[in-house]
């Protein structure tokens, strides 16, 4: 089953990809300055996971971070390539349960509408809080007909966060979370 279900969520993102920001890119933003509101508390390199045609990577490096930009997609990050500035980002084509990077380097992490796309959220939640530092913000959205608050403070907290937050917005689609490891 996981596996049919992100071979068909990769397609889709495969091939939704030219049309994408065109589609999604309005509602999206509403969500990124939701996100944003929220870094205060991060300093320097961060990862977004799910980073899709890399508009929110150029809105944290606008904002001076460093991004690590992932994703499942090769066609997503085919134009990320193209819409950020690949001296402060760099994208990396995988699959979010199993991060092909160092743990405990992160300083946060951002995830916009990934987890309900996910067959097991945990793995890739889990994931998320190993490349992270002690003490570092995660923060995401997911789309509220697929999780609730309570659903999404419950996966938060088994994934090892503390000092939660979830809220849904006026506005979006999305419910939001965030948590210190």
């Amino acid at each position: 089953m996981s596996f049919s279900k992100k071979r068909r969520v990769k397609f889709f993102y495969d091939s939704s990809a030219g049309v994408y920001n065109k589609r999604y890119q309005e509602i999206q933003m509403i969500k990124y300055t939701i996100l944003l509101r929220k870094t205060h508390e991060i300093r320097s390199l961060v990862v977004d996971v799910g980073c899709g045609t890399g508009l929110f990577c150029e809105l944290l490096t606008m904002r001076g971070f460093r991004v690590v930009g992932i994703d499942f997609s090769i066609e997503m990050l085919r134009r990320a390539k193209k819409a950020v500035t690949l001296q402060k980002v760099f994208l990396v084509c995988c699959d979010s349960d199993f991060l092909p990077l160092r743990g405990n380097i992160f300083c946060g992490a951002f995830s916009v509408t990934l987890l309900q796309n996910l067959p097991n959220p945990m793995l890739s939640l889990n994931e998320i809080v190993r490349v992270c530092k002690k003490g570092s913000m995660v923060h995401l959205s997911v789309l509220s007909k697929s999780l609730n608050v309570k659903d999404l403070e419950i996966l938060l907290s088994q994934a090892g966060l503390r000092d939660i937050e979830v809220f849904g917005s006026l506005g979006s689609e999305d419910i939001y979370g965030h948590g210190k490891i």
